[in-house]
């Protein structure tokens, strides 16, 4: 006889009702842990201005009057839209700028109608 055939396999052993619990909790510890760390990471990049709406080459920071009044007049959201749509219209100047551009248009256009 050679000795692979003297090789024998046991069965595997049957994991414990208390094992699985155990692993069940840790695997529900991980997550959760992960879940807190994203919220808090998405969290402090809402609070820093916004996921991505500030422009790369940003020269400045905006007026608070200026943001006010564009926010007053349409809401935070759509004010953002109008920003950058005056960043996709004309790149490379001042945060300010842009929000001042955003003003006036709104001002021109609301005078059309």
């Amino acid at each position: 006889m050679t000795p692979l055939a003297q090789v024998t396999t046991q069965p595997p052993r049957p994991v414990s009702n208390q094992q699985s619990q155990q692993n069940l909790a840790t695997g529900l510890a991980i997550a959760l842990t992960v879940l807190l760390v994203l919220a808090f990471v998405f969290q402090k990049k809402v609070r820093r201005g916004g996921l991505g709406r500030q422009p790369a080459w940003g020269h400045g920071r905006v007026s608070g009057r200026v943001r006010r009044q564009l926010e007053n007049k349409v809401g935070s959201g759509t004010a953002l839209r109008l920003v950058d749509y005056e960043r996709s219209r004309v790149p490379g100047k001042s945060e300010n700028w842009y929000w001042q551009a955003a003003l006036e248009r709104l001002a021109r256009d609301h005078g059309r109608r």
